[in-house]
């Protein structure tokens, strides 16, 4: 049994090491340029024999602080290039595809380096589509889960945009009203004032 495990543990090995350099030849600019995201490596590849006849309790595979290590920084490429993949559709003004390339690297990294830029780059992305209701779910989520982003000014300020433009002026006017408030003499400031004067002429 001990022989077979050991046999077991290194064909699943192997199979994990070819896996990782594949990833690492491909490289997250090839993934860009193809088209298509890295996926994030998942481990060590299972082995197909079945030995869950066997179980001992009081042991377990060691860790290997190697695999480890090449593991995570093979996510942390995974994770770049997918972000770059949908950010690369956003200054192309594809903001129908980034919206949907930016929801795709927040599905897989919710907490990766780059997640709150990817949330708020989301909301841009719905914004521009005029897809409001949306928008105003994005920048509300980066507010509640980053909110010491330094996008948070900015998803702030669109958070009065989104309520603006979907008629709810009371809100509108709070929200911008929040932000002279919180970063005055910025340029968030500035715009939420202008915003404001629109809406009180409109008003009138």
């Amino acid at each position: 049994l001990e022989r077979e495990l050991e046999s077991l543990k290194k064909r699943s090995n192997d199979q994990y090491l070819d896996l990782d350099g594949r990833l690492r030849s491909a490289g997250p600019v090839a993934g860009v340029q193809a088209g298509v995201p890295l996926p994030p490596p998942t481990g060590a590849m299972a082995p197909t024999e079945d030995d869950s006849g066997f179980e001992d309790p009081m042991s377990g595979p060691a860790a290997d602080p190697v695999l480890d290590a090449t593991s995570a920084a093979a996510r942390r490429d995974a994770e770049m290039a997918a972000y770059d993949h949908a950010f690369e559709a956003l200054k192309q003004g594809n903001y129908q595809e980034s919206a949907r390339r930016f929801a795709a690297y927040l599905a897989d990294f919710p907490d990766g380096e780059n997640a709150a830029n990817a949330t708020y780059w989301l909301g841009e992305s719905h914004y521009v589509n005029q897809r409001y209701p949306e928008a105003l779910k994005s920048f509300q989520a980066l507010l509640q889960q980053f909110p010491n982003s330094a996008r948070a000014p900015d998803a702030l300020l669109k958070v009065g945009y989104c309520y603006h433009q979907i008629g709810d002026t009371q809100r509108a006017t709070q929200t911008l009203n929040s932000v002279i408030q919180r970063y005055p003499n910025t340029a968030v400031a500035g715009l939420a004032q202008t915003r404001l004067r629109a809406i009180r002429s409109a008003a009138r």
